[in-house]
């Protein structure tokens, strides 16, 4: 069972092709963001698949508007090219409202594609670990694992509990094997058994960090983005668990839908 938390409908997309792109054998629900009435009218034809994902100028947004995409039935909110870095004191009234109703805030993070006008730097994952010490509570997803501030991402999700990235993008995909085995060493000494002993000879994978990563594809067809994570799950020897809960589980708890039957909860 998969559940894919980052994928596109966006102006002029037509939301049963959408649908049918993001389809594939495993995958259970689609979060789908980008045009609001869109991720909607997708939802609606398939409730039991898409999971509608608000996107909101994080500029503008106020509390009042979290309340209403809430009662509109979205179930996250997603942020991207930010004006100011993501923690700028401006922002907060919406992640505090966010937090308060329990919504999942999901955030652009890192590499974006020509054109686009906006300061990649105020995307770093370092600005999501602010966010989540002042709001301990909220659910927090970045995407690209923060490209090509990879080691931000790392540390950001070592020490807040909810923090959570994807792994969507065309140049983690890009990335050579030596590359995941070093990244996903990264540790604190002070967190592992043994307390603050050297590890110079440890290079096993840190399963704690793994275990709060979530599947995400972006742009590409979900069979390319699975096969990318399944060999990941095999060469760094990523224990079933965790596989669960990088596919399914994560995204399940923060979004309310029960890992036995898909549906949900109350």
């Amino acid at each position: 069972m998969i559940i894919n938390v980052h994928a596109h409908i966006r102006e002029g997309d037509d939301p049963e092709e959408r649908i049918h792109f993001y389809r594939a054998p495993g995958m259970d629900k689609v979060c789908l963001a980008g045009d609001n009435k869109l991720a909607m009218a997708a939802y609606k034809l398939a409730d039991d698949f898409v999971v509608p994902i608000a996107e909101t100028d994080i500029s503008k947004a106020t509390p009042a508007d979290i309340e209403a995409f809430k009662r509109d039935g979205f179930r996250a909110v997603h942020f991207t090219e930010p004006p100011a870095p993501y923690d700028d004191e401006r922002f907060f009234p919406v992640y505090e409202k966010l937090e308060e109703i329990g919504m999942p805030a999901c955030f652009r993070t890192g590499d974006m594609r020509g054109g686009i006008k906006c300061r990649i730097e105020y995307t770093r994952p370092a600005f999501l670990d602010s966010v989540a010490r002042f709001f301990p509570d909220l659910y927090i997803v970045g995407s690209q694992l923060g490209s090509p501030w990879f080691y931000e991402a790392m540390a950001a999700m070592l020490y807040n509990k909810r923090v959570y990235f994807d792994m969507s993008g065309g140049v983690l995909r890009g990335l050579p094997l030596s590359w995941f085995r070093q990244m996903f060493m990264f540790k604190d000494v002070y967190l592992l058994p043994g307390g603050i002993r050297h590890r110079l000879h440890d290079e096993s994978v840190n399963q704690d960090i793994f275990r709060k990563i979530v599947f995400g594809t972006g742009g590409p067809q979900p069979e390319v983005v699975v096969a990318f994570y399944r060999d990941l799950f095999q060469n760094l020897q990523v224990d079933f668990g965790t596989q669960s809960l990088v596919l399914w589980g994560n995204a399940a708890k923060m979004l309310g839908i029960s890992e036995s039957s898909g549906a949900s909860t109350p």
